[in-house]
């Protein structure tokens, strides 16, 4: 499995609104500029998690975004999904016809591994990773 890199901003990003103590949203700039990561690029995530009940986004003058749930109850596993799509085996291609039998291995064995990676961070929440966990 690998995390792309809006999937990591989403993390950090995340992670950083989580901190804040206030009850106010936190600006995308002033995200952006926390977790040193590209502005314009930063707030489509941001939208993105916004737009998958992640964060809430409030408009105005003292908008931005803040955390939808509690930070223990938001899982790596939705944020990853929620930027990169599901969480799944990558094989070299589409193959036609039957799998050879190493074939068949090496596709359960990817599969097992997914299935072991999706557990995880289905545990693994934005409090966990805020504390170091």
């Amino acid at each position: 499995m690998q995390l792309d890199k809006a999937s990591c901003y989403a993390l950090f990003a995340t992670v950083c609104i989580a901190q804040q103590a206030v009850d106010r949203p936190v600006q995308g700039r002033t995200v952006a500029t926390w977790c040193d990561l590209p502005f314009e690029y930063l707030l489509k995530i941001l939208q993105q998690l916004a737009r998958s009940g992640i964060l809430i986004s409030e408009r105005g003058r003292t908008g931005g975004f803040r955390l939808a749930r509690s930070a223990n109850e938001i899982t790596l596993l939705e944020i990853i999904e929620a930027i990169q799509g599901p969480v799944r085996p990558r094989l070299l291609g589409p193959r036609k016809g039957h799998l050879t039998r190493p074939e068949q291995l090496i596709d359960r064995l990817c599969t097992e591994i997914a299935d072991h990676a999706r557990v995880r961070l289905a545990r693994m929440t934005v409090s966990d990773l805020s504390r170091g966990a």
